[in-house]
């Protein structure tokens, strides 16, 4: 099985669901993007995802604080976030 790009998928019908919803997802959006500034926008946007939502952080609300819209809680770097998790 491959993913995007060429690379061998780790999803499998085994692996959980969770695991490989990212790499679905990307998979099906659009049939990817126009340019490799687009398809590493879209790898960004889906790693940062990831990672706040096992940090147990709502992503828009981690976007707005990063974005500083007003009254946007105040929310730690993940990688401050990730050194207390670990």
């Amino acid at each position: 099985m491959r993913c995007s790009g060429n690379r061998p998928c780790r999803c499998t019908p085994t692996t959980p669901k969770t695991t490989c919803a990212a790499t679905v997802t990307r998979r099906e959006i659009s049939f990817g993007t126009r340019s490799d500034t687009g398809r590493d926008s879209r790898d960004a946007s889906l790693s940062l995802l990831k990672t706040a939502t096992k940090l147990g952080i709502p992503f828009w609300k981690f976007l707005a604080a990063r974005f500083g819209i007003d009254g946007a809680q105040e929310i730690p770097p993940l990688n401050e976030l990730v050194l207390k998790a670990a």
